[in-house]
Order: structure tokens, then sequence, then C-alpha cells
């Protein structure tokens, strides 16, 4: 399915979706991107973090945090005054700045809403 965002994304004149890829001595190690919606319940809320990845080798040495930052504020210089994302990781996401404001519901569960504002 995310082949189809790349490709409709190198075709449009909007700013999401938009995707970035982090590399680290040649190798794609994480990738995420911004998006409209997350396939949640909560369509009054964009854009959303997504599809956050690191390669399980290079996880737990702040590459993920560095990249979901870099996106957010990848975000904020697009002009979104917010960036909201649904997960379970609760933990994470708050070490990342964002704030839990809720609930939100995609086709297979629940998830929790998070929030993060411009400064």
């Amino acid at each position: 399915m995310y082949q189809y965002h790349f490709y409709w994304m190198m075709k449009t004149d909007n700013v999401i979706p938009t995707w970035g890829v982090l590399v680290l001595n040649e190798k794609i190690i994480g990738c995420c991107g911004l998006i409209v919606n997350d396939f949640n319940s909560r369509m009054d809320v964009w854009p959303y973090l997504a599809a956050v990845m690191i390669d399980e080798a290079y996880r737990h040495q702040g590459f993920g945090t560095w990249m979901v930052k870099t996106m957010v504020n990848h975000g904020f210089a697009l002009g979104f005054k917010q960036v909201y994302c649904a997960s379970d990781l609760f933990t994470f996401y708050e070490s990342c700045g964002f704030k839990h404001i809720g609930k939100t519901y995609h086709p297979w569960g629940e998830n929790d809403l998070f929030e993060i504002s411009a400064f």
C-alpha cells in the first residue's frame, strides 16, 4: 500500500503525503511519513505521522527519536501548527514531545491519539 503513497506523492503538488527515509552507511534503516489520515476515526485532524519504522538492529539507539522529531519539524516547516500520531507506544511518543489527547479507532482496534504543537 505504501508503494502507492510514494507513487502518488511524486505526482502531486500537495505538501502531504510526504515520506522520509533514514540512511546510515548507505543502508536504509528507517522510514516515516506525514499523511492526511492514518486509517482511523479522527479525520478532523491532520497531518498524521505514519509508518514509523526502524530496522530492529538499530532500535534503542536514538534513531527513531531523531527521525520522528525531524519529520515533525518538517511538518512545521510546511506550515502545519500541529502533527498527530495514533499509536499504542505511549512512552515513546511522549518522549518525543507528543501529548496524549484521546483515543482513535482503526478497523483493527483502538489506539491512543497524540498531538505535538509547533513552539
